[in-house]
């Protein structure tokens, strides 16, 4: 479409927030989009929406005119890229991204262990913006948490650390613990906070989002 590589990475922005509203990915669970992307990929019947849906005026908006709704998702990525501060965008390893950085605040949100797959929740996307159809192998740390240990080996160099994380394999101590060995002379806080994917149906009121702020 174009090589200018600006330009071409803001169309691929668009073009992966606009897919975000029509199919259906594995971590849209609990979104207001998920019911109509599971109805456009062919895992539901449209008869089978919820009736809410057709009184709250969210499928009209979903179903405006094309136009619309790439001019709305542009202005949207627009202001956030370039009128904020300066951003720039990486796609590389992540251990070898980390090693090169310089920064005073590093925020970090790896992939939790044996929860939901990157790889596959996000195929769609992947292909979209690599133009490649090879589904790659599972991601070391969607598998285990011990890949957390060479992450932040990595980043020692960098003063404050805020890593978010979930509970299914490791408890807020564990993981405060497991930071506090890399930086044994940071202060340390710890918050873990509940959450429940789509409240209404779940069953599962054990999940965790854990929050660990190392800071000098």
């Amino acid at each position: 479409m174009t090589k200018e590589t600006t330009r071409k990475a803001l169309y691929q922005l668009l073009l992966w927030h606009l897919a975000g509203d029509f199919v259906c990915f594995g971590s849209s669970i609990g979104s207001s989009n998920r019911p109509y992307a599971e109805a456009l990929d062919g895992l539901r019947s449209w008869d089978h929406l919820p009736a809410k849906r057709f009184l709250d005026k969210s499928i009209q908006r979903l179903l405006q005119p094309t136009w619309h709704l790439v001019k709305k998702r542009s202005q949207a990525i627009n202001q956030s890229v370039i009128g904020g501060s300066p951003v720039s965008l990486f796609q590389q390893d992540a251990l070898e991204f980390v090693r090169q950085i310089q920064g005073d605040i590093l925020y970090l949100d790896p992939p939790y262990a044996q929860t939901i797959r990157y790889e596959s929740a996000f195929k769609t996307v992947d292909r979209l913006l690599t133009g490649s159809i090879q589904v790659d192998p599972p991601s070391a740390f969607s598998q285990s948490v011990d890949p957390l240990n060479a992450l932040l080996e990595s980043v020692r160099h960098i003063p404050v650390w805020i890593l978010s994380y979930g509970n299914k394999t490791i408890s807020l101590e564990e993981l405060k613990a497991r930071v506090q060995a890399h930086r044994p002379k940071a202060r340390i806080t710890a918050y873990a906070r509940q959450y429940v994917h789509m409240p209404h149906v779940s069953e599962n009121h054990t999940h965790q989002e854990l929050l660990i702020i190392a800071s000098p």
